[in-house]
């Protein structure tokens, strides 16, 4: 089985995302343990949801902060989710396979955090870079 594990290096600098970068690790984790179909259904659920919670919440950041890879971003966000609800529907349906939901969290969640996300990260530690420490706070947590 494919092992999940949060590495500090995956992180982008902001504690939010970053802890529920984890928490994906954490579901990913779980749902590949799963023992039978209904816990695999519960778990996958829950790992939907806190996918589909974790992406409104940095397309958030993103927008509030007017970062310029916003666009791209969220199309990567739509591609992953349209993903999830295939393999959902499969999951429903009985026909999915261990393989295929660790491919998908391999190739779209892993490289989505180490790749796409590190850009996010890349901004937020130039942007504080060029304010000052209370300016940069103001904007990340200002709604």
């Amino acid at each position: 089985m494919a092992t999940f594990i949060w590495q500090d290096r995956y992180s982008i600098g902001d504690a939010t995302v970053d802890d529920q970068h984890r928490q994906v690790f954490e579901l990913a984790e779980q749902v590949l343990g799963a023992s039978d179909r209904d816990e695999l259904i519960h778990l996958f659920i829950r790992f939907f949801r806190h996918i589909r919670e974790h992406f409104h919440c940095e397309e958030a950041l993103m927008k509030r902060l007017d970062y310029p890879g916003y666009q791209a971003h969220v199309a990567a966000h739509d591609q992953m989710l349209d993903e999830l609800i295939h393999l959902s529907s499969e999951v429903r349906g009985d026909r999915w396979n261990r393989s295929e939901i660790t491919r998908f969290v391999n190739d779209w969640i892993l490289v989505h955090i180490v790749e796409v996300d590190r850009l996010l990260g890349d901004f937020l530690a130039d942007m504080a870079a060029s304010t000052t420490p209370s300016q940069a706070d103001l904007r990340l947590h200002s709604h």
